[in-house]
């Protein structure tokens, strides 16, 4: 599953394997959170490559390299102007952040960092636009059990944050990343291939999968889990090696996520 990471940053600053515009259907430099990342990837050649691209509808989002920005890539979302809610803003708001997940994980991300899109200069009510936000997140990740992407939002000030955390206890409050779910601290690469041996392995929903050895990711300093999903006809995916040892409440019953069935 993905956990959740609400957080006061400088979304431009961030080490992710991807980080959101909250862009306009143009894919033209804008104010607030759209300049500052437009200024820290290098105007000209963001602007190029959104130029290349041309347009992307409300509701979506188009994905770019990151270039002058610690981050890989940069995916533009884009959120509706709030018009009172009737003309369909909560669906478009909810698949700008879908379509972001989706372009994130097809790229071979780890990691992904969010604004809170739609909430400024868009005027969509910050509460609502918290919601949407969690929302989608909570339903790509029941939708893609397999999905292992660290989510984080990047607030500029208190009222924000404390609004956002508020809202992923109420709406999705298995998505609280604690120590103790990912065993204390992150793994090293050494520990990793020392307790997550190739062979079968079976989630604790029921479906199973193959691990076929641990790597070191250029993109992250994750040692990562390449495996198989015996259920899919997708060939390899990776996911980070500490969510492989983490352990999950089911009922009241504390299990591994991912339990070893052959020797």
């Amino acid at each position: 599953m993905s956990y959740i990471d609400i957080r006061i940053a400088d979304i431009t600053t961030l080490e992710m394997d991807a980080i959101v515009n909250a862009a306009n259907s143009g894919l033209w430099a804008g104010g607030g959170v759209c300049g500052a990342i437009f200024k820290a990837a290098g105007h000209e050649k963001l602007q190029a490559a959104c130029e290349k691209i041309g347009h992307c509808d409300t509701g979506s989002a188009v994905i770019t390299p990151g270039f002058d920005l610690k981050a890989k890539y940069i995916i533009h979302a884009v959120g509706p102007k709030w018009s009172g809610g009737k003309r369909g803003e909560p669906e478009q708001l909810l698949g700008a952040y879908t379509k972001s997940l989706e372009l994130a994980e097809e790229n071979g991300c780890a990691s992904i960092a969010f604004p809170l899109i739609s909430s400024g200069i868009y005027g969509y009510p910050t509460e609502q636009a918290w919601e949407q936000a969690i929302l989608a997140c909570k339903e790509y990740a029941e939708d893609n059990p397999e999905s292992a992407l660290r989510i984080t939002f990047a607030v500029l000030n208190d009222r924000l944050l404390e609004m956002g955390k508020r809202t992923q206890q109420e709406l999705y409050p298995a998505s609280i990343l604690r120590e103790e779910d990912a065993g204390g601290t992150h793994l090293d690469y050494e520990t990793a291939v020392r307790t997550i041996t190739p062979g079968k392995y079976r989630h604790y929903k029921g479906n199973e999968y193959e691990v076929l050895c641990i790597a070191r990711h250029s993109e992250s300093t994750e040692p990562m889990v390449v495996y198989r999903a015996l259920y899919k006809e997708q060939e390899v995916w990776v996911r980070p090696a500490f969510m492989w040892n983490e352990t999950v409440e089911v009922d009241g019953q504390t299990m591994k996520r991912f339990e070893k069935i052959d020797a």
